[in-house]
């Protein structure tokens, strides 16, 4: 058995992410949300009317979601209403599904990140506010020790 000591996560997390955390490409949740329509769409062989028809709104407010010329924000009780409609777990609409790039300790901590932060009332953060809380959650956290919103949630308030 090895004494050598295994450097902490957030060693690792410094060394292994660009220079910025920021810069990953964090998404807020407008941008997760339009993720997930285009997963949804798939699912509707790409058309945008199918998927319309499925959640009982019209082709242009889908289109208008899934547009990159315009940010029209879902709401959250829309995203709740189309998990409910879809029969989709609660949140799915809010959490990150495809990124497999990132390693999953790191996108549990983004997840958990945006879950906190919504919950504890923050809004939005800057990506640099978002990488301070997330390398600082990594602090905490370990792949054997995986990150929960609750435990998130305590640290944001004894950081804030």
């Amino acid at each position: 058995m090895s004494n050598k000591k295994q450097a902490p996560f957030s060693a690792w997390l410094k060394l292994a992410l660009p220079e910025q955390v920021g810069s990953l490409g964090m998404k807020d949740i407008i941008e997760i949300r339009k993720d997930n329509l285009r997963e949804l769409l798939e699912r509707y062989d790409g058309r945008a009317v199918a998927l319309a028809e499925a959640i009982g709104k019209s082709q242009s407010l889908v289109n208008q979601w899934l547009s990159t010329k315009t940010n029209k924000p879902m709401s959250n009780e829309t995203a709740r209403y189309i998990e409910e409609v879809l029969e989709l777990p609660y949140g799915w609409m809010d959490n990150l599904h495809r990124d497999s790039s990132l390693p999953e300790i790191l996108r549990d901590i983004i997840i958990c990140t945006e879950q906190a932060v919504a919950q504890e009332g923050l809004g939005r953060l800057s990506p640099a506010k978002k990488a301070d809380l997330i390398l600082a959650f990594a602090e905490f956290f370990t792949p054997s020790h995986p990150p929960t919103v609750s435990a998130m949630r305590r640290i944001i308030r004894a950081k804030l």
